[in-house]
C-alpha cells in the first residue's frame, strides 16, 4: 500500500474534527493537499460535504487509505 504524502485525513469529523477542517479550508490547504474526512452519520457527512465539498466517508478505512497524514479527531474513551 503506497502512501500519498499529499493526502490528509481527519478521522472523526465531529466538533473537534470539523474545527480542523474549517481551519484547513480557511487556510486553503485544499489547494496543496487532498483532504478527506470520516464520520459516523449520514447527516454529518452531508453537512460537511455541502459546506466544504471534500470527500467524507462513513468508513475510516476508506478515508485513511493511502493518506500521508492522519489526524484523530475523536474522544478517547
Amino acid at each position: 500500500m503506497a502512501m500519498n504524502s499529499k493526502k490528509i485525513c481527519v478521522v472523526g469529523a465531529g466538533k473537534m474534527g470539523q474545527a480542523f477542517l474549517r481551519g484547513f479550508h480557511a487556510n486553503k490547504l485544499h489547494e496543496k493537499f487532498e483532504i478527506h474526512a470520516s464520520c459516523r452519520s449520514n447527516k454529518t457527512k452531508k453537512e460537511i460535504e455541502d459546506a466544504i465539498h471534500w470527500p467524507v466517508h462513513l468508513e475510516n478505512a476508506k478515508a485513511v487509505k493511502n493518506a500521508g497524514i492522519v489526524i484523530l479527531g475523536v474522544k478517547p474513551f
